[in-house]
């Protein structure tokens, strides 16, 4: 059921990439998400960098709390934000670290330890309905 709901999710947010690209079909023939596309949402945090190490506070080594989140360049034809946590290493196939739905398109930031005001919280591998951090038996994995 939560494979069906990730894959429903994931084509909404695929949905929602594509009709922000809409307005530029012209200019557009070849589309390639890998690329900096104009209106394509971004998602970053002051507590790391891209693709360093997670701090041990938001850990299941320490507080296992979410790390502050900034959002920018929302769609704006957006009616709300979906964000889903996950780790594409683990033994056990993709795990699920966070599921976050019905985010206003005005956040611009989730706090530290917090869920914006009607966002909705989802049942994560850990079968809790809060952030889980990563917590990797070995070696070196991967967050999305």
């Amino acid at each position: 059921m939560l494979k069906k709901f990730l894959a429903i999710v994931f084509v909404l947010c695929l949905a929602l990439v594509f009709s922000a690209c809409q307005k530029n079909e012209n200019q557009i023939n070849n589309i390639d998400l890998k690329i900096n596309l104009p209106n394509v949402m971004k998602i970053s945090s002051p507590a790391f960098e891209n693709n360093a190490d997670i701090p041990a506070k938001y850990t299941c080594d320490a507080d296992d709390i979410n790390p502050e989140l900034k959002i920018a360049e929302v769609p704006e034809n957006a009616a709300s934000l979906a964000l889903i946590v996950d780790d594409p290493d683990a033994p056990a196939g993709d795990w699920v670290h966070w599921l976050v739905w019905n985010i206003p398109v005005e956040a611009a930031q989730i706090s530290e330890n917090s869920v914006p005001v009607g966002a909705v919280l989802g049942k994560t591998d850990f079968g809790k309905q809060a952030w889980g951090g990563p917590c990797p038996g070995s070696g070196k994995h991967h967050y999305q």
